[in-house]
């Protein structure tokens, strides 16, 4: 129950706890709204810290919940893979929406 509670408090407290100006640009009538200044480092930072720590606690619950290292590692390698080309794609896309403005 723990660990899903540190799930629930990361979401919860994201926009206090990450910089992510996208969360309340998206929350608005986005599409009428000029594109938010964004600083790309402290993005990238901030979104990595929290899929570092939302995969270190999805990891932890399960193997609370398995108690099978070849699950955690499987599922650690799949995070690590899929989490960089995700991000590193995330970036450039969004570097180069930026420079096309």
């Amino acid at each position: 129950m723990f660990l899903i509670l540190l799930l629930i408090l990361i979401r919860v407290f994201e926009e206090t706890l990450f910089y992510d100006p996208f969360l309340s640009y998206f929350k608005d009538e986005y599409a009428h709204l000029p594109f938010p200044q964004i600083n790309i480092i402290k993005l990238f930072l901030s979104l990595a810290i929290r899929f570092y720590l939302n995969s270190m606690i999805s990891l932890f619950l399960l193997y609370v919940l398995f108690k099978d290292t070849k699950i955690v590692k499987f599922t650690a390698f799949i995070y690590m893979v899929l989490g960089s080309i995700l991000m590193i794609s995330f970036v450039f896309t969004l570097t180069f929406s930026l420079t096309k403005r």
